[in-house]
Formats: C-alpha cells, sequence, structure tokens
C-alpha cells in the first residue's frame, strides 16, 4: 500500500470529505479497492459507517468494486444493512452493480442480519425494492434459523408481522407455480392425442356433415389397413403383447 492509499484510509474513517475529494481528484493511479488486513475497502468503511456522501463519491469512482467481500465474506451492502445504515442502504439499492443477496461466509444474507438485529426501516426497503432475493435462505451455523426466525429475535412485532406477510405471499406464489408447472409440464402429446369428452362438447366446433359421404372412412379401416402395412414390413415377426418377437 502506497501512502497516498493509506492516507485515504484514514481520511476515510474521519469522514474528512473535503480532502477525501482533493485526493481522489488529483492523486494518478488511486487504488480506490486497496484492503486492509481485514479486506476491507474504502467503500466498506464509508458504508459501515454510514457516511452517505462518501458512500456516493466512491461509488462514482471508475473501477470500484462495489460487492468486494472481506475476509468474513461481508460486502458493502451486507455492511450497511447489519449496522442499520438506512441512508447509504437506499443508496445502495439504487445501484443496480449492487448484490443485495450476498451473503457472508456464515450464509447469512444483508436482509436476514436485518431482520435479526432489528432494523425495520432497512428490511422494508429491501422489500419494496423489488430486488431478488432467495427466500429459503438460512445461515450455515444457523441452520434453524429462517428469515421469521430471525425477525422474532429481535423482538420486534412491526418487523415480525412485516416479515410474516411477506413469507406468508412468497409460499403462496410458490403454490401457484408449483400448480402452473404441473400443467405445462404434462407432456405435449396428452394434450394432442388423449381424447375426452369434454374436449368437443359443442357442436358448433365441429359440426356434423350434412350429407353422408361414401368415401369416409372408419376408425375400424384405419386400424385395419395400419396392421396390414405393419405386417408387410415386419413378415418374419409375430407381434403379441411384448411387441415384435
Amino acid at each position: 500500500m502506497s501512502l497516498q492509499e493509506q492516507h485515504v484510509y484514514e481520511l476515510t474513517r474521519k469522514n474528512q470529505q473535503s480532502e477525501i475529494r482533493r485526493q481522489v481528484k488529483t492523486v494518478q493511479g488511486l487504488k480506490i479497492n486497496w484492503r486492509d488486513y481485514g479486506g476491507s475497502t474504502v467503500l466498506h468503511i464509508a458504508c459501515a459507517y454510514g457516511f452517505t456522501d462518501l458512500t456516493r463519491l466512491y461509488l462514482a469512482h471508475p473501477g470500484v468494486a462495489v460487492n468486494q467481500r472481506d475476509i468474513y465474506g461481508c460486502t458493502p451492502f451486507f455492511l450497511a444493512c447489519s449496522n442499520g445504515r438506512t441512508a447509504v442502504v437506499g443508496i445502495l439499492l439504487r445501484d443496480s452493480r449492487v448484490h443485495v443477496d450476498e451473503p457472508d461466509d456464515n450464509g447469512c444474507s444483508p436482509l436476514w442480519w436485518a431482520c435479526f438485529k432489528g432494523h425495520v426501516d432497512i428490511v422494508r426497503q429491501i422489500l419494496a425494492s423489488g430486488r431478488e432475493i432467495n427466500w429459503s435462505r438460512k445461515g450455515k451455523y444457523y441452520t434453524e434459523y429462517s428469515l421469521l426466525d430471525a425477525a422474532q429475535q429481535s423482538g420486534s412485532k412491526p418487523l415480525v408481522a412485516m416479515v410474516k406477510a411477506v413469507t406468508a405471499d412468497v409460499a403462496e406464489a410458490r403454490r401457484d407455480a408449483r400448480t402452473q408447472l404441473k400443467i405445462i409440464g404434462e407432456p405435449r402429446h396428452f394434450h394432442q392425442f388423449q381424447t375426452r369428452k369434454d374436449d368437443h362438447p359443442p357442436t358448433t366446433h365441429h359440426p356434423p356433415p350434412t350429407h353422408a359421404h361414401d368415401d369416409v372412412i372408419s376408425v375400424d379401416d384405419v386400424i385395419k389397413v395400419m396392421m396390414s402395412l405393419i405386417m408387410r414390413s415386419c413378415p418374419f415377426g409375430v407381434i403379441g403383447r411384448g411387441g415384435f418377437s
């Protein structure tokens, strides 16, 4: 690490915005993604401390690693959620580059930690953002804790009610999806060739012929012709229940 990166890192911890802006503008080749001994970048620091202006500044820097993980697997968004930095979370949610459901090394998502710590406003923001969430994820060391369990652990009744409502909607959507999958997943020939009584109920769809025709072929005739063709193609075979022998 050069003296410039170390200086910017220390300035970030102190939230000295004017000097940081000068350094970012004047220092050529500044390594904005430099990591400390814990794997944190300056964006990690800004998000963890809730420095909104510095968060915007670093997000606007070309080449910034918005989803860089520290030695514990935490992204800047993860730290903002777990530390209750509501304003910073709002900034990051508006950036499409940010992975909002990236778990830490324990397998816990930012939303899970926000529920566990009772950050109601942050949970509300994440749910309202419409970003993709893995609702069934549980932590590696918290396998018995779902999102609802984490919310209940926080002791926040509004948060528990919110998560219950959302998870109920998700469960209902999954049931609907499974129902649709069963319908869509049926073999195509099932619908094409299976004849059911209700397939052709109205005569308007299949009007009967007004006149009888001598050239109409019955189903029995078709079967006889097909059997004849099969026997001709397999003169030495015998057709039985087991097929050709």
